[in-house]
């Protein structure tokens, strides 16, 4: 299982976030981005990932994602 801590990536985004003075414009920045890695690590997925059940599920988050994103940037 994946560890509790978050990467420290993420915990420099966390604290980015609590020391922001645009709270929502740096929390809609740093969704966009997370959604754009979203949707490319579920294309790799899909294109060839070594799982063949999950691949569907990686085809599905695409559009998810793409639409989420899409959303956010009409915010």
């Amino acid at each position: 299982l994946p560890s509790s801590k978050p990467l420290p990536e993420h915990q420099a985004m966390l604290q980015r976030l609590a020391t922001s003075p645009d709270f929502d414009g740096t929390y809609k920045a740093q969704l966009g981005r997370v959604l754009r890695e979203a949707a490319e690590a579920h294309r790799a997925f899909e294109a060839s990932g070594d799982s063949p059940t999950l691949r569907p599920v990686a085809r599905f988050a695409v559009p998810v994602c793409d639409k989420n994103l899409e959303a956010l940037r009409k915010l």
